[in-house]
């Protein structure tokens, strides 16, 4: 496990000027709307990809690191008045420009009318992606003017670091020990947060002071943004985690306090490379980490078939995690996974609700598309 202090990476940096994103679709009711999957119909509208290796692409110098930086004042340090939140979000990008697209406009404009004083720092950890200087200075281009004209200054900045690393994990710890903020959490590239769920989170937080971790539901969604299931989280478990294979929450609707790792030293271990949640998770339960579950959804999956947790190595690794179990556990499979289910099943989780969500498309990544879900279900098909 990774538990060093924090490191900034060496090779040279590029800046870009300030700037900020403006969802203009929040508050227009124009735009374009989309038929979701199956039983979902589009409704009003408004303005990601996992990682599969390593690597480093040609033409980049070893450890070369970017640095853009977003925020409608003067470049400076998100340092946040005492009512206000600072978020930080760690992406660890490789190959997924598309979806990296998407994923930080879903960040960005999360600051948009907040009342609870939100301000954000998205830290992207490249692993040498093929253009990821260009898309960045293309945001920060495309932003410059927005910047100027933002009313009273929007807290949020975007800060791309292109080096090489060991995995997905080991990128995730190189933003975390770069982050300034009080609540973590990390988004891959393929997935995005619904509008203002950060100030959902950053309440919560503040009503629940004992709470360290957060699990709030998810919705699955295909390449072009049509609906396939809802997802509701459930307390981790020590016998579900290693022998069912599968998580009870969705890492991309997960939030926990910065002291998880500061303090607690909690930090992912690098040596996982598709299953590092689950391990994590064992040790939040043996420290006796305060963890709690919301029914309310903060994130969209992308299924779009090539998701690590799919991979060949993720099937060696969760076979790793059941030999981690005792031999009566293993042999209890069917049990523990029946038990897992009855919890759900207590939960809601197998009657989701009719609802509406918002998201970035690649075929309008400017501003959110709006999909009605009419006959939601549970099962990812």
């Amino acid at each position: 496990t990774q538990r060093s202090s924090r490191s900034r990476g060496g090779g040279r940096r590029w800046s870009g000027r300030s700037w900020t994103w403006l969802d203009e679709a929040l508050s227009s009711p124009s735009g374009s709307a989309r038929r979701g999957h199956g039983r979902a119909r589009s409704c009003t509208s408004t303005p990601t990809g996992s990682r599969t290796s390593d690597g480093q692409a040609a033409g980049l110098p070893s450890g070369a690191a970017l640095c853009c930086a977003v925020d409608a004042r003067p470049r400076r340090p998100l340092c946040p008045a005492p009512a206000t939140v600072l978020f930080s979000i760690v992406t660890p990008s490789f190959r997924q420009l598309a979806w990296l697209r998407l994923c930080v406009a879903s960040v960005a404009d999360q600051v948009h009318r907040s009342r609870v004083g939100l301000r954000v720092e998205h830290l992207v950890q490249d692993a040498g992606t093929p253009g990821i200087l260009e898309l960045a200075r293309e945001l920060e281009q495309r932003s410059a003017g927005a910047a100027a004209a933002a009313p009273g200054g929007l807290g949020y900045r975007l800060e791309v670091h292109v080096e090489p690393d060991r995995g997905m994990y080991d990128a995730i710890n190189r933003g975390f020990r770069r982050a300034e903020g009080q609540v973590f959490a990390y988004l891959n590239c393929d997935e995005q947060y619904l509008p203002w769920i950060l100030e959902k989170v950053a309440t919560h937080f503040a009503e629940h002071p004992h709470t360290e971790v957060l699990f709030a539901g998810a919705i699955v969604v295909d390449a072009a943004g049509s609906y396939l299931c809802d997802r509701l989280p459930t307390l981790p478990t020590r016998s579900h985690t290693l022998v069912s294979g599968n998580l009870a929450f969705f890492t991309s609707s997960t939030f926990f306090r910065a002291s998880v790792l500061r303090e607690r030293a909690l930090w992912f271990d690098a040596s996982w490379r598709a299953m590092g949640d689950a391990e994590w998770a064992l040790r939040l339960i043996e420290a006796g980490v305060h963890m709690d579950t919301v029914a309310w959804p903060a994130s969209v999956h992308t299924d779009t078939g090539e998701n690590l947790a799919l991979s060949d190595g993720a099937v060696a690794e969760r076979s790793r995690l059941a030999r981690m179990a005792e031999s009566w556990l293993r042999a209890a499979r069917p049990l523990v996974v029946g038990a897992h289910r009855m919890r759900k099943l207590a939960h809601g989780a197998y009657d989701p609700k009719p609802h509406c969500y918002r998201i970035y498309t690649r075929e309008n990544p400017e501003r959110r598309t709006a999909f009605t879900v009419e006959s939601p279900s549970w099962r990812w098909r």
